[in-house]
């Protein structure tokens, strides 16, 4: 998917313990993870917009350029593909805040 390999992340996230897994393939090409340590939401990996009733926490996506972070139901971070490093570098970040 795009610059970057579902493989290569998963396994990003399982050396940063964050514990995730494999929640949906959706038909559209998206892929859901979800994580069974607290950081406040689950990830969309997509190459397209979300629907406007859903409000993901953190999104990795190709065809974005710029971190944003939009107030959506709650804060939702968008990261360009390229930058799932510091993406979760942020969760870690986020899981650590709510565990301290």
């Amino acid at each position: 998917m795009g610059s970057v390999s579902i493989t290569e992340v998963m396994k990003e996230l399982k050396e940063a313990d964050l514990k995730p897994y494999l929640h949906k393939k959706a038909a559209s090409g998206s892929i859901y993870i979800k994580f069974k340590v607290d950081i406040g939401g689950s990830l969309r990996i997509a190459t397209h917009k979300q629907r406007a009733r859903y409000a993901y926490r953190w999104n990795l996506r190709t065809d974005v350029t710029k971190i944003e972070a939009k107030f959506k139901k709650h804060m939702c971070y968008y990261y360009p593909a390229g930058c799932f490093k510091l993406m979760i570098k942020d969760m870690v970040r986020e899981r650590d805040n709510r565990n301290s």
